[in-house]
């Protein structure tokens, strides 16, 4: 009897190991399959599944879970020297875990490695980085770097950042790269406008162009896979020439020649497929009418998408300014409503390109535009938006970063009234560029399986 029942604890004791590997391989949903269970979950608040079980945390942060907004900031080291070569890092903010993560998605650019914020001859401004946020998207657009003591252009062409993939990707060239110009997003549109590049132009200071971000997809791997097509273009026509004498061979025999028909158009779309490499391998800028004057080329100016037009002034700051509207569609310039200027006092952002938002910087005041009256309407105010530099807004949120020492300023514009709290800057960073995006996703999350087995 004691030899059965010493033989019973020993079927139902489980070692840690063997209990560890049992609890990591359970269910998201007891009784449910994992995609029928994570359709019932992406239903929850992300924050409300991040503290119910390790699995469940994990899984918000897979590629197939629907993301949620993140910020991210582009920022240089507190010590650094303005007037040299700095690397300029990316972090993302967890509003979730409430933790800031440093993207550290390889390959890095190198021209992220050797960027100048200040240069002897222009000792009254600071240059800056110009970035927009497109479909989710991250875009660096113009940067200075110094080469020979001169400032020259920092890349030779823009730069994209996917947050669900975590990778870095070269955008097309611009017609001629800029140290600062007009650029902005409408829905997946990048526009640049003006600008300087290694010296003044008047036909960059007066051109227009866009690019439209078809795809979330890495063109660097797109570049690669149309090159291995290209490589492959002489044996296409070894294939088809083979494919068709067998036609030729079939027919005289009276048999269906259709099964090479079919193999031959297949073969010749490969090589059509490749051909394009030469011509337009991700894409292209397409030059717009041309600005009749150069007013936008004096210093990097942040572009607003709001309800299918890019508004902009040609000045930063509480000072006397001249505003201008682009309509994308028509691929026309108006002057900005009298109202909307007037009140434009600072850093202006759009949520979801609907609703318009600025930051009086010399009296901390946060108002938001009315179309319908041509004003602005004052949200809230407080001392710690004074002197703001940069602005963000989306998902009913509107963050600031102002003075230095404050951090960043989070207002929520759907509460009533607005709540206010700050976030602190990256640790040991200073803040450069804000933009809200999807949450990244880590390469080893990607599906619920994987979330299972990797833990």
């Amino acid at each position: 009897m004691a030899n059965q029942t010493l033989a019973s604890r020993a079927t139902t004791t489980t070692t840690p190991k063997h209990r560890k590997l049992s609890d990591d391989h359970h269910s998201l949903l007891p009784g449910l399959p994992d995609h029928i269970a994570q359709l019932c979950l992406s239903l929850i608040s992300p924050s409300a599944l991040y503290s119910v079980c390790r699995s469940w945390r994990r899984l918000i942060y897979t590629v197939t879970f629907p993301p949620f907004r993140s910020l991210y900031t582009l920022s240089l080291p507190t010590t650094a020297a303005v007037d040299g070569g700095q690397m300029v890092k990316v972090f993302s903010f967890d509003p979730i875990s409430s933790k800031w993560i440093t993207v550290k998605s390889l390959p890095l650019p190198p021209y992220l490695r050797h960027l100048s914020l200040r240069h002897p001859s222009f000792m009254s401004r600071n240059f800056s980085i110009q970035s927009v946020s497109v479909s989710g998207n991250l875009v660096l657009i113009a940067a200075t770097a110094v080469h020979r003591s001169l400032p020259v252009p920092a890349f030779p062409h823009p730069l994209i950042f996917n947050p669900l993939s975590n990778t870095w990707s070269s955008c097309p060239p611009l017609s001629a790269p800029r140290r600062w110009c007009a650029a902005g997003a409408l829905q997946d549109t990048v526009v640049v406008a003006s600008g300087i590049g290694s010296h003044y132009s008047e036909t960059v200071a007066r051109s227009v162009e866009k690019w439209v971000v078809r795809k979330s997809e890495s063109f660097d791997q797109k570049i690669q896979s149309l090159t291995h097509l290209k490589l492959e273009n002489e044996s296409f026509d070894e294939k088809i020439q083979s494919l068709n004498h067998l036609k030729l061979k079939n027919e005289s025999f009276d048999e269906n020649p259709d099964g090479y028909c079919e193999k031959i158009q297949s073969l010749n779309n490969l090589k059509q497929k490749s051909e394009s490499l030469d011509e337009n391998p991700y894409g292209k800028w397409e030059k717009m009418q041309s600005l009749k004057q150069s007013k936008l080329c004096r210093e990097a100016i942040d572009a607003v998408g709001w309800k299918g037009k890019l508004c902009m002034v040609n000045v930063k700051g509480d000072y006397a300014k001249e505003g201008f509207v682009y309509n994308l569609d028509s691929d026309e310039w108006a002057e900005m409503p009298v109202g909307m200027l007037g009140g434009w006092r600072g850093p202006t952002a759009a949520m979801d390109e609907e609703t318009m938002y600025v930051v009086d910087e010399s009296r901390g005041v946060l108002r938001r535009y009315n179309e319908d009256g041509d004003k602005w309407s004052e949200v809230v105010v407080d001392e710690r938006l004074k002197g703001a530099e940069y602005i963000a807004a989306g998902g009913g949120r509107v963050c600031v970063v102002g003075e230095k020492g404050v951090g960043i300023v989070v207002v929520d514009v759907v509460a009533e009234p607005p709540r206010l709290w700050v976030v602190e800057t990256p640790p040991g960073h200073d803040v450069l560029g804000l933009h809200i995006l999807p949450r990244m996703c880590l390469p080893e999350l990607k599906s619920p399986v994987t979330l299972l087995e990797s833990k």
